[in-house]
């Protein structure tokens, strides 16, 4: 099911972030656990930012506000163990 919706993944430090390639739905693409098990740091949203970069403007948009910009993203998610 993962290939047929294109799923791919990134751990960053204790956050997790998922992106559906294969779906048009980008409310599917996100990143869950950022700053829950450690501190989320300016590198770990750079990474991240780099991850959904050409995936759809709405993530990188939304991760963005860690960076003083505009948007707005589900922060806090706890890490899920066995997830993705």
């Amino acid at each position: 099911m993962a290939r047929e919706y294109g799923l791919v993944w990134l751990q960053v430090g204790g956050a997790v972030a998922r992106r559906f390639e294969a779906v048009p739905t980008p409310g599917l693409n996100r990143v869950l656990g950022l700053g829950i098990q450690e501190p989320a740091t300016q590198e770990m949203v750079d990474e991240l930012i780099a991850f959904y970069t050409g995936a759809s403007p709405i993530e990188a948009t939304a991760l963005s506000v860690r960076r003083g910009g505009r948007g707005a993203a589900p922060v806090g998610s706890p890490p899920l163990d066995g997830v993705v």
